[in-house]
């Protein structure tokens, strides 16, 4: 693979993360009490981290399982136990079906 091939995938897989950052912020934003990582526009990788709002604490892990959407736990990858870890390295329709899923899960009554 040429160098300019690569510094042009690069680019291409930086443009979907970033996407999927906007996905995040779009659908999450409101249930969110602090991120880091992609969403949080200042930070680079390819995940967020994040916790969810005090308010929907305790039934967060039930919207997960009703929107079949399965999120690495923060404790699991060496963060606070009551933060979450979401991959944004998928493509962005995959992501946006995920976040759209568990929006609609936390909307529901009863998380």
């Amino acid at each position: 693979m040429k160098s300019t091939d690569l510094l042009e995938e690069m680019r291409i897989i930086h443009q979907r993360i970033q996407r999927n950052g906007d996905f995040f912020r779009q659908y999450l934003g409101g249930y969110i009490s602090d991120v880091s990582g992609v969403p949080a526009l200042n930070d680079g990788g390819m995940f967020a981290f994040f916790r969810v709002t005090d308010k929907i604490a305790l039934s967060f892990s039930d919207a997960l399982k009703k929107a079949g959407v399965k999120l690495v736990a923060g404790n699991a990858c060496g963060a606070s136990i009551y933060s979450w870890r979401m991959s944004m390295g998928q493509t962005n329709e995959f992501t946006e079906e995920a976040l759209q899923a568990l929006q609609k899960a936390l909307k529901e009554p009863n998380g």
